[in-house]
């Protein structure tokens, strides 16, 4: 459209400004943190599908904002089917409200049809950001936003260990365990849409590609005749990704010190002050059948374990509102955020139809 910014492909040189980007759109809330992407923006992005590009607008020496395409395999109504995911839609405070947002929803709207086969297009939205549910309608000619489902990040605080005494085997993952869990992935995966789909290699594989993630960082539950049930991995992100605290409100504030006097007693790790890096792990992989809930709690307790063992205050799950699973999170006192998962259609377009599944998201790489 006519006077709005213009919108490129990054080169390595904008390395540094994206980056900068990233540090100046923190997400506020009772805790507002940054989301640090050092030392390159793009690792993230090269793991969210088979291939990515980044969408810049530059005034002068800075980016002003950013916006990511990648195109990945994943199941959808059951089948294995190729989409793109639109993430990483960053503007700088001081270009708000200039054009440049439009310009770089225009230039992914153009990305994801430029090869004409029109693939389904995905993204996430932080509920409660209301400057992007502004833009669920479609205003001046942009793509049409259909939430489609909320996935609910539980953030669950490791402040004491826990006992698992039910009927199920949970261990850790070993190399050896790499088909297994293949075959349960590729089981399970068209009960949900959006589960990735590994084409032509196997998650085993992606795990190894992923930075400071092994099979070493997976938790295993099987039932008493040894065969797999469910997996999930707790990766630990800061060689790439890391949120750093920026303020507290007054009311977590005070939250903070009485779970810090806490602590202390219970020799669990302290929740930091302003400006330092929140300690957490995320789960990635997470591989459970929708209606064991019981598979669930086991991998939860020994994630929570490995998660106090290692000195991380918290880890973030990600699970489906609506799903049988957010029943074993009772006892944990988990924090939730909503992120919604939304249809991006071009103007004058119809969504797609789709069959009444639970979606699956991996939160680790928002």
């Amino acid at each position: 459209m006519a006077g709005e910014p213009v919108v490129r492909d990054a080169a390595d040189a904008d390395n540094p400004g994206l980056l900068e980007l990233a540090r100046s759109c923190p997400m506020v809330g009772d805790i507002a943190i940054c989301i640090e992407r050092d030392p390159t923006f793009a690792t993230l992005n090269a793991l969210e599908g088979t291939r990515f590009r980044i969408g810049v607008v530059a005034k002068g020496d800075h980016i002003a904002g950013a916006i990511a395409v990648a195109w990945r395999t994943v199941m959808l109504n059951g089948k294995p089917t190729e989409i793109t995911y639109v993430g990483d839609f960053k503007v700088a405070p001081s270009h708000r409200g200039d054009g440049t947002a439009d310009a770089l929803s225009r230039w992914a709207e153009e990305v994801c049809l430029e090869d004409g086969r029109n693939l389904p297009s995905f993204l996430t939205i932080l509920s409660g950001n209301a400057s992007m549910h502004r833009r669920l309608a479609g205003p001046r000619g942009l793509p049409e936003l259909i939430p489609r489902q909320t996935i609910r990040n539980a953030s669950c605080i490791a402040y004491r260990t826990r006992t698992y005494s039910g009927p199920l085997l949970v261990d850790g993952a070993r190399e050896e365990d790499a088909d297994e869990m293949d075959r349960l992935w590729n089981g399970i995966s068209p009960s949900y849409h959006l589960m990735r789909v590994y084409q032509g290699n196997s998650l085993a594989a992606w795990i190894a590609a992923a930075p400071s993630l092994g099979m070493q960082d997976f938790i295993l539950a099987r039932d008493r005749d040894g065969t797999l049930l469910g997996f999930l991995g707790l990766w630990e992100q800061t060689s790439f990704k890391r949120l750093r605290i920026t303020s507290y409100s007054r009311q977590m504030d005070f939250v903070r010190h009485l779970y810090n006097g806490y602590a202390r007693i219970t020799h669990g790790s302290l929740l930091p002050g302003n400006g330092a890096i929140l300690p957490q792990l995320n789960a990635v992989a997470c591989c459970i059948p929708q209606h064991r809930s019981d598979v669930l709690s086991a991998l939860l307790a020994e994630a929570n374990n490995r998660c106090r063992k290692k000195g991380f205050i918290f880890f973030n799950i990600g699970i489906a509102a609506g799903s049988p699973l957010l029943r074993a999170l009772a006892g944990y006192a988990p924090q939730f955020t909503d992120i919604d998962v939304c249809e991006a259609v071009p103007n004058g377009g119809a969504p797609r139809i789709l069959d009444d599944l639970l979606f699956h998201h991996e939160i680790a790489l928002v």
